[in-house]
């Protein structure tokens, strides 16, 4: 896709008559962006509050980064959150309450994590995880290029950024055994 105008958060975006910020919303993917207007209080969040999230692979899809715009978008306490994916709230209390719920779900994916590995008191794969974790979810794994082939792989792909992230904190270790990448409780 050729780019008409290349973006940064804090940019001014002015259209219609409207006079709108641009919002840097990383951790669904790198460069996501949202667009605020201040003057409404409206927020257009993109894919920020589509579930289970990180889709991507690392270092596309990023839990850390993800938390991290859902409390910017928390900080701007809009009236009017406009989703890429999902059901619209049309109150600041709506709102707060949408990207609240959002942010607990990333809680929860990785306290499920860490009960899992916790419990199972042996390093797991990602792929072990999956049915644990996000059992639900089968329905957003469908197929998708890996470059040599197509393996269903989103939920794998939201796990381990959020075990990357768990590493970070030192909660998580990865270890390498019989050949595989595997992830193990360090609590």
């Amino acid at each position: 896709v050729e780019v008409d105008v290349e973006v940064n958060h804090g940019d001014i975006l002015e259209f219609g008559g409207l006079k709108t910020e641009v919002i840097h919303l990383p951790g669904h993917c790198p460069g996501q962006i949202g667009i605020w207007n201040p003057h409404t209080g409206s927020l257009y969040s993109a894919d920020l509050l589509h579930y289970p999230t990180p889709l991507g692979p690392s270092p596309i899809g990023d839990a850390k980064a993800h938390s991290e715009s859902i409390q910017k978008c928390l900080d701007l306490k809009p009236q009017l959150l406009l989703e890429g994916h999902g059901l619209s709230a049309y109150s600041e209390a709506s709102s707060k309450r949408r990207l609240l719920h959002m942010q607990q779900q990333q809680r929860d994916t990785a306290d499920r994590i860490r009960f899992v590995l916790h419990r199972e008191k042996r390093p797991l794969t990602t792929q072990e995880l999956v049915p644990e974790v996000l059992p639900v979810k089968s329905e957003l794994d469908y197929p998708v290029s890996t470059g040599i082939g197509e393996r269903r792989c989103y939920a794998e792909c939201c796990i381990h950024t959020h075990l990357l992230w768990l590493m970070e904190q030192g909660k998580v270790e990865r270890v390498e055994e019989k050949g595989k990448i595997a992830f193990e409780s360090n609590e």
